[in-house]
């Protein structure tokens, strides 16, 4: 019995679109392992930045100098975070959070002027880094909520989120289905 087939036995509602993770590879998948939490998500759009940074060193060093070392280091902070991240530390996804704002707002920044320049290949990969910030904010925002809230490593039930006569009907048919049994 591989993986995914453990999985869906052991959860009879599994997430919609778990079919699709069985032709991704593990690196490429963003649906979280652990309920609520999307830290592994953001540790992998942290270490493509990174890497795109450390990649694009040398012709930000020619466009714009003075802001390499702040690059350098920001790649440098990105791989600091990414390790440090866990389902246990919210201070952890809250700063999380915090530098994928500041990596949106720097990357779009830099791909503006870019293209303001003419300078389409900065422009490109600074927009793309901003697109992958932004994911990073998003995934790093949704785990800091389910933290505050206690919900890390719980399921969800259809009737936590539904009003009361939704909650009598859903009661209804479990109990019509179990009666069947």
């Amino acid at each position: 019995m591989d993986e995914f087939e453990k999985m869906r036995r052991e959860d009879p509602h599994p997430d919609i679109g778990s079919d699709l993770e069985l032709y991704l590879p593990s690196a490429l998948r963003l649906s979280p392992r652990i309920p609520h939490y999307y830290g592994d998500a953001v540790r992998k759009c942290f270490l493509l930045c990174a890497v795109a940074l450390i990649f694009l060193a040398p012709m930000f060093a020619g466009y714009l100098p003075g802001l390499l070392p702040i690059t350098i280091v920001g790649a440098i902070v990105l791989v600091c975070l990414a390790a440090l991240t866990n389902p246990r530390k919210l201070w952890v996804m809250a700063s999380n959070a915090l530098v994928a704002a500041a990596g949106l707002l720097f990357a779009e920044m830099i791909a503006l002027l870019a293209f303001g320049d003419d300078q389409m290949i900065i422009f490109l990969a600074h927009q793309l880094m901003a697109i992958v910030f932004l994911f990073a904010l998003y995934f790093s925002m949704k785990t800091v909520r389910a933290m505050m809230l206690g919900v890390i490593g719980q399921r969800s039930r259809p009737e936590e989120l539904a009003d009361q006569e939704t909650e009598m009907r859903i009661k209804h048919v479990r109990s019509f289905t179990d009666s069947s049994d």
